[in-house]
């Protein structure tokens, strides 16, 4: 068995790379953001690809999502998180319809594609709401509207003050080494606008599967409101109903890895605020409790804890396992 590794504009796919390296796995890097990339991967003789799209600017992520759609839908090749979920990464305008059509338990979400339109919610909505951009973790991107005063403002900066064609967009602003406030030149977003009713938070839970390893542990709600990017994290036991309604949610929609951000809101609900199907670790374990790191394994239709440290480094190597457990089932060895 032969892995091909997608590579990108920044370097996270060389964690790929360390993963295979690790696991004695026969690999070979494509330049997929390169001009040949249709020919290498053909030429290549790979059974499957490992996909780590860009998230830092749009136009990045829509090339590598155009080619994606055809090396997995016209060339028919096995790839890693699958099309669907890498799609909607780092992507909120696509996410939303996720949600929507499965119906999963979300805080009310509408992409407003119209200056009309916006102007129109903005004049009945309850506030405060929230607005997000669609490429943004951490709670960058993230703006609680207060008023609506505040809401016709953002509406004219991402729809314009009256002229489309001169629309500059939203430029938001994220931190650069924890050290400096800089505005995030070449992202911003015009022409649509993403808005989300405002929940009430305990805390936010971070729950990760990947194949049938499953982890978990509280995202603590900062001095900023939000809970993403909060810098705290709290251990213990994951909400076992909640884990196994990720189970659910995950098995319904075909995808084996995924990070589910789930607010747990001060009325008792659990909704999916984000889904990113591939995630930075920078807590490790990512699920420890009574004193103990380890996982949950899905066996015999219950959950089975098992000691140990799964996630160094980063996961990769779980992801990799995974694909290549994957590839077998399809008859590949």
């Amino acid at each position: 068995m032969k892995i091909g590794i997608l590579n990108s504009h920044n370097q996270d796919y060389l964690h790929y790379v360390n993963a295979c390296k690790n696991l004695k796995v026969d690999y070979q890097v494509i330049n997929f953001i390169g001009k040949d990339w249709l020919s290498e991967c053909e030429k290549s003789g790979c059974d499957g690809f490992l996909v780590r799209p860009p998230c830092d600017f749009p136009e990045r992520k829509a090339m590598y999502d155009e080619r994606l759609i055809f090396l997995a839908e016209k060339m028919k090749k096995p790839i890693y998180p699958g099309l669907g979920e890498s799609l909607f990464y780092e992507n909120k305008r696509a996410l939303v319809n996720w949600l929507d059509y499965y119906k999963l338990p979300h805080p009310k979400t509408f992409v407003l594609g119209s200056r009309k339109e916006a102007m129109d919610f903005v004049e009945k909505a309850k506030y405060p709401f929230v607005s997000k951009s669609a490429i943004g973790s951490s709670a960058s991107g993230v703006l609680i509207v207060k008023n609506k005063f505040q809401a016709k403002i953002l509406v004219n900066q991402f729809f314009g003050w009256g002229i489309t064609g001169l629309t500059r967009g939203k430029t938001y602003w994220h931190w650069v080494k924890k050290k400096w406030l800089l505005p995030a030149l070449g992202s911003e977003q015009k022409h649509y606008m993403i808005v989300q009713e405002f929940c009430p938070l305990l805390w936010e839970h971070r729950l990760i599967r990947i194949g049938d390893s499953y982890f978990g542990y509280k995202k603590v709600v900062g001095k900023n409101g939000f809970a993403s990017g909060s810098g705290f994290a709290e251990w213990g036991k994951p909400p076992m109903e909640v884990l196994e309604k990720v189970r659910e949610w995950t098995d319904m929609l075909g995808i084996r890895s995924m990070a589910i951000d789930v607010f747990e809101t001060k009325n008792g609900e659990f909704l999916i605020n984000e889904m990113q199907t591939v995630f930075g670790n920078k807590v490790t374990p990512l699920l420890s409790f009574d004193g103990k790191a380890g996982r949950f394994v899905y066996r015999n239709h219950q959950f089975e804890f098992e000691e140990g440290v799964f996630t160094i480094p980063l996961t990769y190597e779980l992801r990799v396992l995974d694909f290549i457990e994957c590839l077998k089932a399809e008859g590949i060895k």
